[in-house]
């Protein structure tokens, strides 16, 4: 039986059962969970673990960097970072950023880096957003042309000044 908690409802539950025996069969998942409600969670779960919390992240949110995933890596938890090229633009009227516009200073940014590296805006920000440890993503993939691309962003790696190049045009 897996439990699955979202901080929008409190508590809501759903079971389910793993078919693969290499995977334990009570597991926990949270979606948009703080610190506090984690801990609350691991206290309320007692031995089963919590192994997964979802949240959003993407160059323009980037508020779990000093305190969920440092706890979450303390507490062998994987972040499955969602919408790692920001939000969709109907979703803008609400405060959350998509992906930097052609011609802003930030795309050139992206673009820049990229052409470095042979890669477009999108896969240096995928890049950027995998280089973090024990954080997973998972990108809209609409078609294989996007699949492609995705994978694009993986088997290299930003260098140093780059990251800090994305990081300063992207603070915190």
């Amino acid at each position: 039986m897996s439990s699955y908690f979202d901080c929008n409802t409190k508590l809501y539950f759903f079971s389910y059962r793993y078919y693969d025996d290499s995977i334990p069969n009570d597991v926990t998942k949270v979606s948009n969970f703080s610190i506090q409600l984690m801990k609350e969670a691991q206290y309320h779960l007692g031995t089963v673990p919590l192994i997964c919390n979802q949240v959003p992240y993407h160059l323009n949110d980037r508020s779990i960097e000093n305190q969920i995933l440092p706890f979450a890596e303390e507490n062998w938890i994987t972040i499955m970072g969602y919408s790692p090229f920001g939000f969709a633009p109907h979703i803008h009227k609400f405060g959350m950023k998509g992906f930097p516009e052609v011609g802003s200073i930030e795309r050139n940014i992206l673009n820049t880096i990229g052409d470095k590296y042979g890669k477009t805006a999108y896969q240096v920000a995928l890049n950027w957003v995998l280089r973090q440890q024990g954080l997973v993503t998972i990108p809209k993939a609409a078609n294989k042309e996007h699949i492609v691309d995705n994978l694009n962003a993986l088997g290299w790696e930003l260098e140093k000044e780059d990251i800090d190049q994305i990081e300063n045009h992207f603070p915190l």
